[in-house]
């Protein structure tokens, strides 16, 4: 490899962050058109180290089987080519089941690539009664759109498997090997319940004595995976160049072009430029960097002038079922695939797959320690004592069975996002319409499975299941609700394309690889067209947002639907979190500085009332009672709130702190307003109730940054 002086140097055409599945498959067909690329990966590349462990999970390779942490198992995991970076869901501390390294999470995935269904690329008729939803109307692109893609993408990844009757095209894909005894006997009895079972396909070569490698790097060049596929050759054979262990850490801008990507490299700290920079770290990983590089230009965050990066959040909804089959034999292969179900009497439902083998009883035993730790931490000593006898028991149960994953679409919501911090944090709760479609699937699968004896293991009310996270900077044709244009380009900015799992609008309900691995190769495309550096569909409007003076409030409107909009404004305040939180949750104090809500009585507890009297500028005040939904410390404060009966209009109020990297604090002020009442109170919400939000924001700071520290309370 050149030295870091003669890469810097270097006039490279692309600089591609991340090498998953949507990096490496684009910067593949760039390098093989004769473009230089050079791939930016935060993890190890295994075809520069010897020391990579591969063929089993790195838990094994502990000195103690354990939950993973990033200060004791860091190291272990960036050698298997695992995330090693901690999240925060709610108090919980967790390291999400992501790759980090050459290929990313295919890495380490399942193998499944299978296309999206039509009716995915047109989501909002099939949910009517998604109420909160900012699922949209349609993809920005259609299914036939991305077919010749699809069949490209099957190709390159070498794609086995058996035509879904129930899809609209049969597939060109290589034949797939015989099923096992007990998937066979599967598949008989899904046909005789006059189901329609097919083989799953899947990007493995099925080399003798394959092992499916699910969850952990294959040690027999059978997965294929971007970094085998893609990234390899690009290096080897096609002159790009990578730069592994490389962390992103910031994007330098002007106001429509990114001019430097700055980086963590071998202790140093420096800056690389390209023509065109390309963004593939991931669903979870590429808001945050967008986020953390503000500047004059983009206050709130780099491409983020819609409020939405880090929005959106989907992360699917898994269930596994072990199914005890007559037959023996092995089961660790996923062979199986169901899709009666992911359109079923009127509800989008999901697939039935199945699912290989979980992780060995030892990394099972401690997962379960950790959450029984968490939910009753009085039970630890007991559990620990029982482990022994529970390594046993898992060892045996799991090979009397076979695993099936149950996967459901998740809708996407504005509130489910991921927020850039140290930690980064995941905020995501099931809304009621995705508790009760879940109802549906589970009833539907467990009666697909009768007369079998089987065990349900319900995972996705667990939010560190992140087994396919997208949607966080989704793509679409207006500037104002979508981060991305129909071209994955970000709106305002010429040079800055994100082609990972991110520019989702939806989730659908199957697994996503094959659908960014096509997107990436239609994405690749347009960029190798003449012109198509610049949008066939270029924007009519500056969508850059505004310098933010230290005494102005930036707003926006967003409307939804005819019956859903959201007043949206934001403020930066000289003080810290703590400080603000405790002038915002005195509520007693609100007399003294707080026009639009003089009064104010209550706690800031979840599930208690607060009684207010509002005054909107040039509105007579009313009284109301308020629902504090969340008041998490320094964080976010939300109520809900109800004009006349529940239905006819309500309002989704929120306060949002965010520190920034200069020492101070990004208050956004929110409210999410739907019901039938809305289209007639339009006006008046536009001018008099964001007008009062504007100055509730100006008062808030005067009050924190003139405060004594009698006044800015302790958070309690």
């Amino acid at each position: 490899m050149s030295s870091i002086e003669e890469i810097q140097q270097q006039p490279w055409d692309y600089l591609v962050v991340g090498t998953g599945v949507g990096g490496a498959t684009l910067g593949h067909a760039l390098a093989k058109a004769g473009r230089k690329v050079l791939f930016l990966e935060k993890g190890r590349v295994p075809f520069l180290h010897v020391d990579t462990l591969q063929g089993a999970y790195p838990e094994m390779h502990f000195p103690r089987v354990d939950v993973p942490t990033a200060a004791r198992h860091a190291s272990f995991l960036a050698q298997a080519g695992r995330c090693h970076d901690e999240f925060l869901d709610g108090l919980r501390s967790f390291i999400p089941f992501i790759g980090c390294g050459a290929g990313g999470s295919s890495a380490l995935y399942g193998m499944a690539m299978e296309r999206f269904f039509p009716a995915d690329f047109e989501p909002q008729q099939h949910f009517p009664n998604s109420s909160g939803s900012s699922l949209p109307h349609a993809w920005p692109i259609r299914y036939a759109d991305l077919v010749p893609y699809y069949q490209r993408a099957e190709k390159l990844y070498r794609v086995r498997g058996q035509y879904d009757p129930l899809r609209p095209q049969a597939p060109d894909l290589l034949p797939p090997p015989s099923l096992s005894p007990r998937n066979a006997e599967l598949y008989s009895h899904f046909q005789g319940q006059g189901l329609h079972p097919y083989q799953l396909p899947q990007a493995c070569e099925f080399v003798p004595g394959c092992e499916c490698c699910q969850g952990y790097l294959c040690a027999k060049n059978c997965k294929n995976d971007a970094g085998r596929i893609c990234l390899e050759p690009a290096v080897r054979d096609l002159g790009a160049a990578v730069l592994d262990e490389c962390e992103v850490i910031q994007l330098e801008a002007t106001s429509d072009r990114v001019t430097g990507v700055v980086c963590r490299w071998q202790g140093r700290t420096v800056t690389l430029r390209g023509d065109q920079v390309i963004l593939a770290a991931g669903a979870l990983m590429t808001p945050g960097l967008l986020l953390r590089s503000t500047s004059v230009h983009w206050p709130q965050g780099l491409a983020n002038a819609s409020g939405l990066v880090g929005r959106n959040l989907m992360r699917h909804y898994v269930d596994l079922y072990l199914v005890f089959t007559r037959a023996r034999g092995e089961n660790r292969l996923k062979e199986l695939g169901l899709s009666d179900f992911y359109q079923f009497q009127g509800n989008k439902l999901g697939t039935l797959q199945s699912f290989g083998l979980l992780p060995p009883a030892p990394v099972l035993a401690a997962t379960m320690a950790k959450d029984v730790c968490d939910a009753a931490p009085w039970a630890t000593p007991l559990f620990r004592l029982a482990q022994p006898l529970l390594r046993l028991l898992l060892t045996r149960l799991f090979k009397r069975g076979v695993l099936l994953a149950a996967i459901m679409e998740d809708l996407p919501y504005a509130d489910n996002r991921v927020v850039p911090g140290s930690p980064p944090r995941i905020d995501y709760r099931i809304h009621l319409h995705d508790q009760t479609r879940l109802k549906v699937f589970r009833t539907r699968v467990a009666k697909a499975l009768k007369p079998y004896r089987f065990l349900a293991l319900h995972q996705a009310e667990k939010n560190s299941m992140l087994a396919h996270v997208c949607g966080t900077c989704r793509f679409g044709e207006d500037p104002e609700n979508s981060v991305l244009d129909p071209f994955n380009r970000a709106h305002g900015i010429q040079n800055l394309y994100v082609v990972d799992s991110s520019f989702f609008p939806s989730s659908g309900g199957t697994n996503p690889a094959l659908t960014i691995a096509a997107n990436a190769l239609r994405v690749a495309e347009h960029l190798l067209t003449p012109g198509g550096l610049i949008s066939d569909k270029p924007n009519t409007q500056t969508h850059q947002p505004r310098s933010m003076p230290m005494t102005e409030t930036t707003s926006r409107i967003q409307r939804h639907s005819l019956l859903r909009m959201t007043l949206h404004t934001e403020i930066s305040i000289d003080a810290s979190p703590k400080q603000i939180w405790g002038v915002l949750t005195d509520f007693p104090g609100y007399q003294f500085w707080n026009q639009s809500i003089p009064h104010a009585e209550g706690e800031a507890k979840a599930g208690t009332l607060l009684r207010v009297v509002i005054q909107w500028p040039g509105l007579k005040s009313s009284p109301y009672e308020l629902e504090i939904l969340d008041a998490l410390p320094e964080r976010e404060l939300r109520w809900l709130g109800h004009f006349g009966k529940t239905g006819l209009m309500d309002g989704d109020h929120r306060f949002v702190l965010e520190p920034t990297v200069e020492g101070r604090t990004k208050v956004i002020q929110s409210e999410y307003f739907s019901g039938l009442l809305v289209p007639f109170f339009a006006p008046w919400l536009k001018k008099n109730v964001l007008s009062g939000f504007e100055q509730m924001n100006v008062a808030l700071k005067n009050r924190v940054e003139s405060a004594t520290p009698a006044q800015c309370r302790d958070t309690p």
